[in-house]
């Protein structure tokens, strides 16, 4: 829906937001109002004054670190990809020591293939990684 006016837009914004769940995310409210044509800076404002009580919801649900324990450094080892630069070609691969919480090793790769992990086989061979991935 397409408004020919700011004002109009924000109100029907305001209706729309007050309606809905307070609990609705604010990406997907903020997808579903695009289509009002009202500036994102407006649409942020609305959301503060008329969701009050989804924001504060929403910022208490916080992560929290998980708690383990490790014997000592480079015992165990986390390795993961991330795939979100995938349509420039960009997968970037890490991993980080448990204990020390250091980055062993990154690696930023073109393609998805098995030997984009090369980099953590040749840790391995060198002797570095001991017990547990």
């Amino acid at each position: 829906m397409r408004c020919l006016n700011a004002d109009v837009c924000s109100i029907y914004a305001a209706n729309y937001i007050r309606e809905s769940s307070y609990n609705s995310r604010r990406k997907a409210m903020i997808s579903w109002l695009s289509s009002l044509n009202i500036p994102r800076v407006r649409l942020r404002d609305i959301l503060q004054t008329h969701n009050k009580h989804g924001i504060k919801e929403r910022t208490t649900r916080l992560l929290h670190r998980r708690i383990y324990h490790v014997q000592g450094p480079n015992h165990i080892w986390h390795i993961d990809t991330n795939h979100k630069l995938i349509r420039r070609y960009s997968i970037i691969s890490a991993g980080v020591d448990g204990f020390i919480r250091m980055i062993m090793f990154m690696n930023a790769v073109d393609n998805n293939k098995s030997d984009t992990l090369g980099i953590f086989l040749r840790k391995v061979r060198l002797g570095l990684v001991r017990n547990n991935v």
